[in-house]
């Protein structure tokens, strides 16, 4: 999971927008920043998108993106993942039903590439209405058609219809 130079053009398009309390299913890592050519890419998409922002300074050096999601405008920002594994701070299968303690506790929630791999989609979906506070918004960005064998399904707009 995580933000390549593509997911990073369409996610400054939440630039300026209060995002609150922001979740991240999966700690997403930024993946524009491990290669030199695509991390030029990101800065010159910066650069247009962004007159007057480096880009050096919202890449974190451990290559995670909490500081970009601060930049696009999240109070805070919470992972959830299945396990620790990288450093996520909730630790739940979405698969099972998330507790009380996590409803209405979020602005905001991204999905960068983690939906397609879950066994039951109606629960991690009713997960995902349970957590958001009234007015959220859900950004999802998956795979769709023609991406075969990458996850357990393939989600097109209508998914989400």
């Amino acid at each position: 999971m995580g933000i390549d130079v593509f997911v990073l053009d369409f996610l400054l398009d939440c630039k300026g927008r209060e995002l609150g309390d922001t979740l991240c299913l999966g700690r997403q890592r930024f993946h524009a920043s491990l290669h030199p050519a695509t991390w030029r890419r990101a800065k010159a998409i910066f650069a247009a998108r962004c007159p007057g922002t480096d880009a050096d300074t919202v890449i974190q050096e451990d290559g995670y993106s909490e500081t970009l999601f601060g930049f696009l405008g999240a109070r805070s920002v919470v992972s959830m993942d299945i396990s620790a594994y990288e450093g996520a701070e909730l630790i739940h299968d979405l698969n099972e039903l998330v507790g009380n303690e996590l409803h209405n506790r979020f602005d905001c929630i991204f999905d960068i590439g983690t939906l397609e791999h879950f066994y039951n989609l109606p629960r991690v979906m009713t997960n995902i209405k349970l957590m958001l506070r009234a007015g959220g918004m859900f950004v999802s960005v998956a795979p769709a058609n023609n991406f075969l064998g990458h996850g357990l399904y393939q989600l097109g707009p209508k998914f989400f219809w």
